[in-house]
């Protein structure tokens, strides 16, 4: 249930937990240096379970949800729990600051969650990319 979550601000030590369950998750490298300053963290009983970041684009109203992550071995009801609080909390603030848009490139478990949440699919195929200029 959302009402036994609670959000903060992502601190530099939350970077280092988020870093180990992502690794946890999928054995890849964390992208620390792509993480926007707007960050969340969803706590549980006092224990981080999830962690989201918000990318805001300056001048157009359009934001990115991107980098959901959470504790390893969490519930699959917990974690969709976790993400709708993280989503919702970072609407909150995307609207705060006159955002009318929240875009995500995500996985589909995630996708489906957030299916749930409002979000549509875009049904043309796309392939994201990126090209590392650093």
């Amino acid at each position: 249930m959302a009402s036994d979550f609670l959000a903060r601000e992502i601190t530099d030590a939350d970077k280092e937990l988020a870093r180990s369950w992502w690794y946890a998750h999928s054995e890849e490298e964390f992208p620390e240096n792509l993480l926007p300053p707007v960050g969340v963290m969803i706590e549980c009983d006092g224990q981080p379970v999830a962690a989201c970041w918000l990318y805001m684009a300056v001048g157009v109203g359009v934001c990115w949800l991107e980098f959901p992550v959470s504790l390893p071995g969490l519930s699959l009801p917990r974690i969709r729990g976790a993400f709708a609080y993280a989503v919702k909390t970072l609407e909150a603030v995307a609207l705060a600051h006159d955002y009318g848009v929240m875009m995500a490139h995500t996985l589909p478990p995630i996708a489906r969650t957030l299916r749930g949440l409002g979000f549509r699919a875009e049904e043309r195929h796309k392939v994201t990319m990126a090209k590392l200029l650093r």
